[in-house]
């Protein structure tokens, strides 16, 4: 018989997880966000920023209901959206706009 986490455990480190993410996403949206204003001189983005940030915060919204649940396939899956979404924010944009 193979061991498995228990649920709480799973959960307790989903909550870890939901921290690191919320913690990491804050300042990268922001300074992607600072840096295609200044890059723009305008008070509108484009709408691919909207759309990244709509898509940073729906992945981060599901990795705390999968915290819930407990599941920990899913809780990692979700971590691994938000920080490809990161990532792919962080880079794609800051090298766009340099």
């Amino acid at each position: 018989m193979g061991s498995t986490r228990s649920a709480g455990e799973s959960r307790r480190l989903g909550a870890g997880l939901v921290v690191l993410s919320g913690v990491v996403a804050i300042p990268t949206c922001g300074i992607t966000g600072l840096a295609a204003a200044d890059y723009y001189h305008q008070t509108t983005l484009p709408i691919a920023f909207t759309a990244t940030y709509f898509a940073v915060g729906a992945a981060w919204l599901a990795l705390v209901v999968t915290t819930v649940s407990g599941r920990l396939r899913l809780i990692a899956a979700s971590f691994l959206t938000v920080l490809v979404l990161l990532v792919g924010l962080f880079t794609f944009y800051l090298a766009r706009l340099a």
